[in-house]
């Protein structure tokens, strides 16, 4: 089969759905990946981005700058928000 419009090959072309009234819809919706749970992984990203919530030296943790410790809870947020994400879409 040869490229299509846009020069993708075949396989590299995205699913779709026929509809039983025999339009087409892209298969997006059906795919493990598009559940709505998938922008709660945005927390984790965006808040370790907001300088104001960590750029302080106080106050400190067995002597340790908050900055540096904010990071490493930054780093178990990660691990809870993909966790949570994980266990609400494992079943698709």
């Amino acid at each position: 089969m040869a490229d299509d419009f846009y020069g993708r090959p075949p396989y590299a072309r995205p699913a779709r759905h026929v509809r039983p009234d025999g339009r087409t819809t892209p298969a997006v919706r059906d795919r493990a990946d598009a559940s709505p749970w998938h922008w709660l992984l945005w927390v984790p990203i965006v808040v370790p981005l907001l300088p104001v919530l960590y750029n302080d030296m106080e106050p400190r943790l067995l002597g340790i700058p908050f900055y540096y410790w904010s990071q490493l809870a930054f780093a178990g947020l990660a691990s809870l928000v993909i966790t949570a994400v994980h266990l609400a879409t494992k079943d698709r």
